[in-house]
């Protein structure tokens, strides 16, 4: 069972993919990224994977992808952090998060 982040700004799709994950037997909890910003040496370590949505496309969701894989790097056994995508971005958003630190995924 993992521990995971959920940091999501659609209620409905945070929702959905926590019941889904949950069904799997992982904890989950659900935040914003205003609620887990500047508190990220003390929220990554409680953590074994850290979910950021990035479907809507914005600069702030791939900043705060970028301090989290940062701050999970100054971490020994820091957590996986995943980007999860609606919307099909192409080739460029895939990279954009591997250079990161991250993996991109589509639900």
């Amino acid at each position: 069972m993992a521990r995971i982040l959920l940091i999501d700004t659609n209620q409905f799709h945070a929702n959905r993919l926590t019941a889904e994950l949950q069904h799997h037997n992982h904890r989950v909890a659900a935040a914003s990224p205003e609620e887990i910003r500047g508190d990220l040496t003390r929220i990554l370590p409680q953590f074994d994977v850290v979910v950021v949505n990035v479907t809507a496309d914005r600069q702030s969701a791939w900043d705060l992808l970028a301090n989290i894989c940062q701050g999970a790097a100054w971490l020994d056994s820091g957590p996986r952090v995943l980007a999860v995508s609606s919307v099909y971005r192409g080739p460029e958003a895939r990279l954009r998060a591997e250079r990161s630190g991250a993996r991109l995924v589509y639900d």
